[in-house]
């Protein structure tokens, strides 16, 4: 048994629903994202970027001798990307170039920096070795006193002999995934109304046009092609209205030469008929005329 499902959601209604679903499908997935790699994503980035940046550094410092000149361009670095320099050098110092008594937080980066070169060299590291490495190391770091993350740099400066430490703090993940999640909140609702505003859309493009036609189609089902579709554009639509246009004029001549040549068949049967009454009359007139005769 052949089981006949009919769907009876309109074509406005089908695109609403298929629009809300996959903005639906989009931002979720987007959200979900977001929230599982977001985080990694962003110490990812943090790591490549500040890595590049040490190195076009370390070219630029490579290429001066000049303490003042030195100078200048640790300052222009820590100032435009917000990071504390301290070189290592190949006496195992640490030489501080730029003033370190900015403010508080460059006070607190040094002193956060300073423990850690302090630790790392307590760790049993080779430094001889570590200066002739060509690719830097990344660590990350819990800052106590301002309870955050630093992300330090440390970049062998095979040229002179020195170790190049970097400082830059990590900002909170988890509070920039939270406004995310708000905008989110607010996007959704620009979403409904923009899927609103796309339904009236689709309805005015899409809908009422294959409605015309669906009338059209209806009356020529019941043989009535009084009515033609209007073609107002040259895609699938209109051509679909022409096409149906051209198919009720067909029909309606084939019609109309039909019901005429009915018309005439009817006639002839009419005279067939007036013929076959006069026959069986002029029959019946004849036997009449002719049984008085032959009776006699």
């Amino acid at each position: 048994m052949k089981l006949n499902i009919k769907n009876n959601l309109s074509i406005t209604k089908k695109l609403f629903l298929i629009t809300t679903i996959v903005f639906a499908v989009f931002i979720i997935g987007t959200l979900i994202i977001q929230s599982l790699f977001f985080g990694k994503f962003y110490i990812y980035k943090k790591k490549n970027d500040f890595a590049r940046s040490i190195d076009k550094f370390k070219v630029e410092y490579n290429k001066n001798l000049n303490t003042d000149k030195v100078a200048e361009i640790i300052e222009e670095y820590e100032d435009s990307l917000n990071i504390k320099i301290i070189i290592l050098d190949n006496s195992n110092r640490l030489n501080l170039i730029t003033n370190q008594s900015k403010n508080r937080n460059d006070t607190l980066r040094v002193r956060e920096l300073t423990d850690f070169i302090k630790s790392w060299k307590d760790n049993g590291i080779d430094l001889n070795s570590f200066r002739e490495r060509n690719k830097p190391y990344n660590v990350i770091t819990q800052n106590r006193s301002l309870e955050s993350k630093n992300l330090i740099n440390i970049t062998p400066n095979k040229e002179k002999g020195e170790i190049i430490f970097a400082l830059t703090s990590l900002q909170p993940v988890n509070e920039a995934v939270s406004v995310i999640k708000e905008l989110y909140l607010y996007f959704c609702i620009g979403a409904v109304l923009f899927i609103i505003l796309l339904s009236f859309v689709y309805s005015n493009m899409l809908a009422k046009p294959l409605i015309k036609i669906n009338r059209v189609a209806s009356k020529m089902a019941q043989l009535d092609f009084s009515e033609n579709c209007e073609v107002i554009s040259d895609d699938e639509l209109g051509n679909v209205a022409a096409s149906l246009n051209f198919l009720s004029e067909n029909l309606n001549e084939a019609m109309t030469s039909l019901k005429d040549a009915n018309a005439r068949l009817e006639e002839d049967i009419e005279k067939e008929r007036n013929l076959e009454k006069m026959r069986k009359e002029f029959i019946t007139a004849l036997s009449h005329e002719l049984k008085t005769p032959i009776t006699l």
